[in-house]
């Protein structure tokens, strides 16, 4: 492929970016949505991965994984309160410090 065929491609990405109204878009813009896209449809990271062409999916999980629904789940679940009784003070109740809520 020589310099002439990449700068078509460009020129040909490029306008079509200008049709579509999009005010600045590369092909790695492209690809990073459409990674985020399926993490948010609840895709599995290993899947993203192949899709994706990355060998090692460890990449795709640092890079990914946040926009997944399932990201830190078990964490938000550990927070579930059964009532204020389980609220950690940092300080003791003083008459002073009540004032000041």
């Amino acid at each position: 492929m020589g310099r002439a065929s990449c700068r078509s491609i460009k020129t040909g990405f490029n306008a079509a970016v200008k049709r579509a109204g999009i005010d600045h878009c590369t092909p790695h813009d492209l690809r990073r949505t459409a990674g985020r896209l399926m993490a948010e449809a609840g895709v599995a990271m290993e899947e993203i991965a192949q899709y994706l062409g990355h060998t090692n999916p460890a990449i795709t999980r640092s890079t990914y994984a946040r926009f997944s629904p399932e990201y830190l789940r078990s964490a938000a679940d550990a927070l579930e309160l059964s009532g204020p009784a389980l609220v950690q003070r940092t300080r003791k109740q003083t008459p002073e410090n009540q004032k000041l809520q």
